[in-house]
């Protein structure tokens, strides 16, 4: 009941937040479902065809749409409604071939001028990726099964993400990468009964000009990862906890040896961290390279949390 409470309170609210996108959009397309009966993923596809620029897909409102194989579009000035439920196959080995011989990201987003949108129903607007049967099926002293997908990839030039909604992801939950994106009102739930939820990490960042604000995150990882090549990114107002939650990280940097890692200008701000590993964190490789300058924890709570400051030189997953 408590992060029902806190689900529903994250949208009602207003935070008064402009959007960066710009309003023309011609056309609408709208996902045609199969009410359950098979794949509505070619759907989409015809969707984002006839949509591509200067339009609205949308996912009908109340509908739930069976994404059973990888999607992907480019897009430029579109908006991607989501007020139906989304939902990805319940078949280990499916999805396991899929991401073998297809694509290890479940959905693609790519393009200039994109946007993202959820609902503040709270009954709608979820990806639900029924991970708990992938954690229950770790083995002993395993970190996570083979070939789990990550669920989204956002790489866009000028986009926004408005209340994402993710029930028992598998593994990662979004990729932000690209430049100019504001994120708002997430929320991400990979809280379990049986197995650990190993690498469901919330957000990802490899990006420039990012604004994260107002997200509930309950993870077994990562609710937020700066990784190399992020440049000017604040994450502000998050709840973040759960059954291993490793709090607010900058890295891994310097696994590719090879490489000059950078990240600079990150604030994390008005953070309240609950039962989790760790609170802020630092990983960086023995014999990598690089520098991450102006890095700044502000405001932040810690309840219950192990370790509410680590720094980690010889990160080795």
């Amino acid at each position: 009941m408590l992060f029902g409470s806190i689900l529903s309170l994250l949208f009602l609210a207003s935070y008064g937040s402009s959007s960066i996108l710009p309003i023309r959009r011609s056309s609408t397309c709208t996902v045609a479902s199969s009410n359950g009966t098979s794949d509505d993923s070619p759907a989409f596809f015809i969707a984002s065809k006839a949509c591509a620029k200067d339009a609205t897909i949308v996912f009908s409102e109340g509908v739930d749409y069976n994404i059973f194989t990888p999607i992907n579009a480019t897009l430029s000035n579109v908006d991607i409604r989501i007020l139906g439920n989304l939902h990805l196959p319940q078949n280990i080995t499916q999805v396991q071939l899929l991401v073998n011989t297809t694509a290890t990201t479940w959905i693609t987003v790519m393009g200039t001028e994109v946007s993202w949108t959820g609902t503040t129903n709270v009954s709608n607007g979820w990806i639900y990726s029924y991970g708990q049967q992938w954690w229950d099926a770790n083995p002993a002293n395993g970190t996570g099964i083979v070939s789990r997908p990550h669920l989204l990839q956002f790489n866009v030039s000028t986009g926004t993400i408005t209340n994402f909604k993710s029930s028992k992801p598998i593994g990662w939950n979004v990729a932000i990468l690209g430049n100019n994106i504001h994120v708002t009102n997430s929320f991400i739930e990979a809280t379990t009964t049986g197995g650990f939820p190993f690498n469901t990490d919330g957000f990802d960042i490899a990006a420039t000009n990012v604004l994260i604000e107002d997200s509930v995150i309950l993870n077994g990882d990562d609710a937020f990862a700066v990784t190399s090549g992020s440049e000017n990114v604040t994450i502000s107002r998050a709840l973040i906890g759960g059954p291993g939650c490793h709090g607010t990280s900058i890295g891994s940097l310097g696994q590719n040896q090879g490489l000059f890692a950078t990240v600079s200008n990150v604030l994390f701000t008005d953070i309240t961290a609950v039962g989790a590993v760790y609170g802020a964190r630092f990983k960086s490789w023995v014999g990598g390279q690089g520098l991450a300058k102006n890095i700044t924890w502000n405001n932040y709570s810690v309840h219950n949390v192990t370790f509410p400051i680590y720094v980690t030189q010889n990160y080795i997953k």
